[in-house]
């Protein structure tokens, strides 16, 4: 026979599930399809960094960077040295939104994050002109035990982003 409270914990975690699985987006065209190889641009990451320092623990931007640079060497959109002239430039400010507005103290307690938001900004260096502009949200669903996941799924949207802009 089931205890209660294991029945209130399977109902809270089939609901924090769900509320996880609302961030979840389809990417509108695959990265091969991408306008940006068949014009031959490449992606260089610019800033990364928190949009509140305060509640935004510097480890998630930094976690964010890593994922990026790998998602757009795996898309094919990392620059190749000595192509200066086609590059954009992707800018990211981020910022971790915490259940009830306050980061707690704790390494575990930075990474219960309910949610990531990103305020992209893809430039062209070479007048400073922006070209494209979003936010991107992510939300995490079991706290510190999927902020890893979480930060992974944050960067693909946005490459997908990145990769969805037709550049000039």
């Amino acid at each position: 026979m089931q205890k209660p409270g294991s029945m209130t914990l399977l109902a809270a975690m089939i609901v924090s599930l769900a509320a996880a699985c609302t961030g979840i987006q389809s990417a509108g065209q695959s990265p091969d399809r991408s306008p940006l190889r068949e014009k031959g641009y490449r992606v260089e990451l610019g800033k990364v960094q928190a949009g509140d320092a305060l509640e935004t623990p510097p480890s998630i931007p930094s976690r964010l960077r890593f994922e990026l640079e790998k998602r757009l060497m795996t898309a094919g959109l990392w620059p190749i040295k000595g192509q200066a002239e086609k590059r954009l430039r992707l800018d990211v400010e981020t910022r971790a939104i915490y259940q009830g507005m306050s980061a707690r103290s704790g390494i575990a307690a930075s990474y219960s994050y309910t949610a990531l938001f990103s305020r992209v900004v893809l430039v062209n260096p070479a007048d400073g002109s922006i070209l494209a502009e979003s936010t991107v949200k992510t939300f995490n669903g079991f706290g510190s035990y999927t902020a890893d996941s979480t930060e992974i799924d944050h960067a693909a949207e946005i490459v997908r982003f990145a990769a969805s802009i037709d550049p000039p």
